[in-house]
């Protein structure tokens, strides 16, 4: 039987089409395809979920797009200026920290780096923003809210 995230997701055709996308893309340069896709191979072997591959192929290629440099020669200044252009566009905030985690996940492999390794003087400014996770009590429905609004029905 199929599995039911793939029944709802079709997550293997997209990882498929998004592999092939990729490598069709003439906004990313050859050496940023190739460094990509062994990226994902990586990811794949580590036992990652595919959403999360299929996250590291969409925000690697746009990032592409975006810093406009083979990423084994980017420098800091390059990522300066593609974080600036992903910080003027507005996105939500749980965007750019994928971006953040993405980007220091592929440099960590780039550089063959552990989680307590320092991150190379190209990526180690980056820092995510703390959001809160949990509900506090004022976001919650009261009970009096919850018997208000079924007065109107």
């Amino acid at each position: 039987m199929q599995d039911i995230k793939e029944q709802v997701y079709g997550i293997k055709r997209q990882l498929n089409t998004a592999k092939e996308s990729l490598q069709r893309h003439k906004g990313v340069s050859k050496r940023n395809q190739k460094l990509i896709l062994d990226f994902v191979r990586f990811g794949e072997a580590k036992g990652l979920s595919p959403h999360r591959v299929l996250t590291y192929i969409k925000y690697m290629r746009t990032f592409a797009k975006i810093v406009n440099v083979d990423f084994d020669k980017a420098t800091r200044d390059d990522m300066e200026k593609a974080f600036a252009y992903i910080n003027s566009k507005g996105y939500a905030d749980w965007t750019v920290q994928t971006y953040n985690d993405v980007i220091k996940a592929y440099w960590r492999w780039l550089y063959k780096l552990g989680k307590k390794d320092a991150l190379p003087p190209c990526v180690n400014w980056i820092e995510g923003k703390k959001f809160p996770t949990k509900l506090t009590s004022e976001d919650l429905l009261t009970e009096e809210l919850i018997k208000k609004s079924y007065m109107y029905y």
